[in-house]
């Protein structure tokens, strides 16, 4: 069966494209290139008319995604959650992360790194934590390797403590103790490394100051 061009329009919000309409009804957009081959009043074809939606979607699809991704870098499964979300096929899913991943616009391996970056910068964590977060993430369990490789629990929790010891230093040496262990457990340092940061705090708060 076919369908009538009753309308071609400009999109205002893409001059790059054109609003094709049907039976008077707005059905999707063209690049410039295919609206040259269509003319008002003439019938098209419902082949014509799949191939052209599926180009519109796969084009909606990537936009979407760009101005997804343009507030923060996203993991691939974050990506297809939200394409989910939106109703867009899994044919038109499957293209748009190859596209994105083949214009390097999604790279689990960058996007796992700048995560444990900024964890270990504003809200540090274990490497237990850190791992199971990028799983939430759906990153590969071989990349969230690699990239906790270099992530050492005693450095992060020892630093982690001293930043905070100005805040307990008036507390007595028994409730600094629980407070460091809990503050600790909570981010998922296990007890182990707890008592090294915690031995590392006392030699902080016992080390002669310079001139003293």
């Amino acid at each position: 069966m076919k369908q009538t061009i009753t309308d071609l329009k400009l999109d205002r919000r893409n001059r790059g494209r054109v609003r094709v309409y049907l039976n008077h009804g707005f059905a999707f957009t063209v690049n410039l290139l295919d609206a040259a081959n269509l003319k008002k009043g003439c019938e098209i074809s419902d082949e014509k008319i799949s191939k052209l939606r599926y180009k519109h979607d796969r084009y909606e699809a990537f936009i979407r995604s760009i101005k997804y991704i343009s507030y923060r870098l996203l993991s691939r499964r974050e990506v297809e959650q939200y394409l989910t979300a939106k109703r867009f096929s899994p044919k038109i899913i499957d293209d748009t992360i190859t596209r994105l991943t083949d214009e390097k616009l999604l790279n689990d391996t960058v996007f796992a790194q700048s995560w444990i970056n900024n964890r270990n910068k504003f809200k540090p964590r274990a490497t237990t934590a850190l791992r199971f977060e990028l799983m939430q993430k759906g990153v590969d369990k071989d990349i969230i390797e690699t990239v906790l490789a270099d992530v050492d629990d005693e450095v992060l929790a020892c630093t982690i403590v001293e930043r905070k010891l100005g805040q307990w230093c008036k507390l007595n040496r028994k409730d600094a103790k629980v407070k460091i262990f809990n503050y600790l457990r909570r981010r998922g340092f296990n007890y182990e490394i707890s008592v090294r940061a915690y031995r590392y705090a006392l030699s902080l708060q016992t080390t002669p100051k310079p001139g003293s």
